[in-house]
């Protein structure tokens, strides 16, 4: 129970102390912890490959529907 007790008080102290220590520029912190990561990914990383790739899902994913919406239609 102490042991509990005692993690609980650990974290909600780390929680004030970041909360502290950005004192309302979370967004501009985050912004600049993830660009910090996404320097560090080599280019071949899946993330870095996926967002790169977006605009090429995106087409597939519009051919798809367009292909099930015929497919309702005809069969309708």
């Amino acid at each position: 129970m102490k042991r509990t007790v005692l993690i609980a008080a650990g974290a909600i102290a780390g929680l004030l102390a970041l909360h502290t220590a950005t004192k309302g520029r979370g967004p501009a912190v985050m912004k600049t912890m993830m660009s910090r990561c996404w320097e560090m990914m080599p280019e071949e990383a899946p993330p870095v490959r996926m967002l790169h790739d977006l605009s090429i899902i995106r087409e597939q994913n519009d051919r798809i529907l367009r292909l099930l919406e015929t497919r309702t239609d005809s069969s309708s």
